[in-house]
């Protein structure tokens, strides 16, 4: 089994982020707003030029609060990561959960 660099998680969980402000109907600006990080700070995260495992709980943990659940995985014998983005509190409102 091939291990997994950190750069393939940073740019797995990356992409998961971008996955879930779509999904939420966000921008940068409302997720950084919520997750209490700098625009600029997410910007390099999302686009993998800083991916810290600080920043990745983060994200996590304010994805979660709106519910929607950031996950990786690797199954015994594979060689590549499984990203999973799921919603754990049904459909979200946009409207409830996008700031006006």
């Amino acid at each position: 089994m091939k291990n997994v660099t950190e750069l393939e998680v940073g740019e797995a969980m990356a992409r998961l982020s971008r996955a879930g402000r779509a999904l939420l109907d966000w921008t940068q600006e409302d997720l950084a707003e919520r997750a209490g990080i700098s625009v600029s700070g997410l910007r390099k995260y999302e686009g993998c030029v800083a991916t810290t495992v600080g920043m990745t709980n983060t994200l996590k943990v304010t994805f979660a609060a709106a519910g929607v659940e950031l996950s990786l995985s690797q199954e015994p014998g594979q060689t590549e990561l499984t990203a999973t983005l799921r919603l754990t509190s049904g459909v979200p409102d946009r409207k409830k959960v996008r700031k006006k």
